[in-house]
């Protein structure tokens, strides 16, 4: 029997040739919000793993929403002119690799690793800062929640423009559309807090103004299942998001949690640890799944597909510490489809 972490799959009609998805990993590299040859070098070379799936780091959608002031950026043409050299250069490296991109708005994380940042500049759902040592965020009102909805959108179609073969929304690890989900960092009163209805339509509209801006344009998620918080953002709140997702237009979600306080109590970190946030998604809402969490070992990374846990894994660390990871597990698991052809001789 074939090996499924080395079946074809499809997600909204971008067809994987395997299950293998590496994941955004920030390199805070960029300048000027565009990326750079590090880039180019570095996508190609994850690439080349025999990943069916590379989704391009986190992308801040404006200029206030970034991370660092290093992260690339689609806030405007000439980016999305850069991103589109990037995806040429990536695909020209793996032409059987699928390339999406994540994009992003940080609010009250934005630019915590950049000290000079001016605080009035720093957005969330709620005058809440993530921490002691951060800067208080400045309330979103009506106008500038509608202007960040419409950023996403821009943003999406720039990542089209680009050529990319799908796009990401990143919902997770505390950064804006979290912040918004979950009662712990939004205590607004209004029609975009207090109860779980409230709490979603940010994210909810995010996801219906880019696909009615890109219609076919692969959509795809990346949702905390869970803050790791009593009384937070919970795995039941994470199903019905998804579900009303999907309604939408969105095909496939990759599974992650935390990161949205230092309030958390997070698990031990061991091998699989978050595959179980992915298995609950799945069962709860049929979508196609990816499972995160340390996911090194391809016997490992198998067996959560054997059991129907999840239909995609997400290896992140392994592919960085090996850029050869997907013709190991290739090679484990008796599938040499994910081997490049020149290379079939060492194996």
């Amino acid at each position: 029997m074939a090996a499924r972490l080395f079946t074809p799959i499809s997600l909204g009609g971008m067809v994987l040739s395997n299950r293998i998805c590496v994941p955004p990993m920030c390199q805070c590299m960029a300048a000027g919000g565009m990326a750079q040859p590090w880039h180019a070098d570095h996508y190609s070379r994850l690439a080349k793993s025999g990943a069916g799936l590379l989704v391009i780091e986190c992308t801040a959608v404006s200029e206030q929403g970034r991370i660092t002031g290093k992260d690339l950026g689609l806030w405007n043409d000439e980016q999305g002119h850069a991103l589109g050299g990037l995806v040429a250069s990536v695909r020209a490296a793996a032409p059987d690799t699928r390339i999406c991109v994540q994009i992003s708005h940080a609010g009250r994380k934005a630019m915590m690793l950049d000290a000079d940042a001016p605080a009035e500049e720093i957005v969330s759902c709620s005058a809440l800062p993530y921490d002691e040592r951060s800067a208080t965020p400045v309330q979103l009102d009506e106008a500038g929640i509608r202007g960040i909805i419409e950023a996403f959108a821009q943003a999406a179609e720039r990542a089209y423009l680009a050529g990319v073969d799908g796009v990401q929304i990143h919902a997770a690890h505390g950064y804006l559309i979290h912040q918004f989900f979950s009662p712990v960092s939004n205590r607004r009163t209004d029609a975009w807090g207090g109860s779980l209805e409230n709490r979603m339509r940010f994210g909810l509209s995010v996801i219906e103004a880019i696909r009615k801006r890109v219609p076919k344009l692969p959509l795809m998620l990346r949702i905390a299942a869970t803050d790791w918080i009593e009384g937070g953002w919970q795995e039941s709140d994470a199903v019905e998001f998804v579900r009303r997702a999907a309604d939408l237009g969105v095909v496939a979600v990759d599974v992650t949690a935390g990161g949205l306080s230092p309030q958390q109590k997070s698990p031990q970190k061991e091998p699989g640890y978050q595959v179980c946030y992915a298995s609950a998604i799945k069962r709860g809402t049929g979508l196609p799944t990816a499972a995160s969490g340390l996911i090194t070992d391809p016997l490992q990374a198998e067996g959560i597909l054997v059991s129907g846990q999840a239909d995609l894994v997400s290896v992140g660390r392994g592919v960085l510490h090996n850029p050869s990871w997907g013709w190991m597990a290739a090679q484990s698991l008796n599938a040499f489809g994910a081997i490049p052809p020149p290379y079939f001789g060492a194996f």
